[in-house]
């Protein structure tokens, strides 16, 4: 887990609004697929994380799979020797769910294996592409079952 998420779990998530849409424009130009990137930012003191930017990142299972999504290892890790210069983390990651639920399936909590890491998911509507709800959640790292694999997140977005 990265250092500054060790400890109890995340209360909440800061997101600016202009992030929001952000994600909101990227999972609407992915749809039908599964669209996806990182986020970047920081751990407070009082239990919340702020993003403080967002990096796309290519879905490299998009013409395999229309509900599912997977990063690529070394352009986080680049991401992650990046932050570090500046005192940030790789926070989580977000996806688009194109079945228009905004929640965790099976398949990510069966892929959940990294403890601490937030999942913000952005639903599109399956027929029109439309973002809709935008929910975060954090891994317990325990991979299995949805109830296990995640705790919920507070999203909490904010005018800049």
């Amino acid at each position: 887990m990265p250092e500054n998420l060790r400890g109890a779990p995340l209360r909440g998530l800061l997101l600016s609004e202009s992030d929001r849409t952000v994600i909101a424009c990227a999972a609407e130009a992915s749809h039908p697929r599964e669209g996806c990137g990182l986020l970047v930012g920081r751990r407070q003191a009082d239990g919340l994380a702020r993003v403080t930017a967002l990096h796309p990142a290519e879905n490299l299972l998009a013409d395999a799979f229309s509900d599912r999504f997977e990063l690529d290892p070394a352009a986080r890790l680049r991401l992650q020797r990046d932050c570090r210069k500046r005192g940030e983390v790789v926070l989580g990651h977000w996806h688009s769910h194109p079945s228009g639920v905004a929640a965790p399936s099976a398949t990510d909590a069966a892929r959940a294996f990294e403890e601490g890491l937030v999942w913000l998911i952005q639903a599109t509507d399956p027929a029109t592409g439309r973002a809709g709800a935008l929910e975060a959640v954090w891994s317990t790292g325990l991979c299995g079952p949805v109830e296990s694999a995640f705790q919920p997140v507070a999203l909490i977005l904010f005018s800049e």
